[in-house]
């Protein structure tokens, strides 16, 4: 089923997150595949989009914080370091950066994150 759902800072693209680990990019609003996201190996609870809509950044049940080229859905394998001062429009990824203190308790549950402003 569908887990997360959110369309691209510039309007133009549509990302679906899965509960069998995967994403699908379409565009918006004709809704044409434009790529798939596959990596983590449990559902996909959260993702975000970079500011320029060209990287979506991802969590899954798995733990695990991953970082994609939206257009080819190719996996970013050195992604936390390149994209540490990344602008994303939205921050929802209970992972990364701002939230990494939480992440050296091996007790957190965090469920929900969101930057505001």
């Amino acid at each position: 089923g569908i887990t997360v759902i959110k369309i691209s800072p510039d309007g133009k693209s549509l990302a679906i997150g899965c509960a069998k680990g995967s994403m699908k990019v379409f565009s918006y609003p004709a809704f044409e595949s434009i790529s798939t996201i596959s990596g983590h190996t449990g559902p996909v609870t959260h993702f975000d989009w970079s500011e320029n809509s060209l990287i979506i950044q991802s969590n899954g049940m798995d733990n695990k914080l991953y970082f994609w080229e939206a257009k080819t859905g190719n996996l970013v394998k050195t992604g936390a370091v390149d994209y540490r001062d990344e602008k994303w429009a939205t921050w929802t990824c209970t992972h990364g950066w701002p939230v990494l203190g939480h992440m050296q308790d091996p007790n957190s549950k965090i469920t929900s994150c969101m930057r505001s402003y």
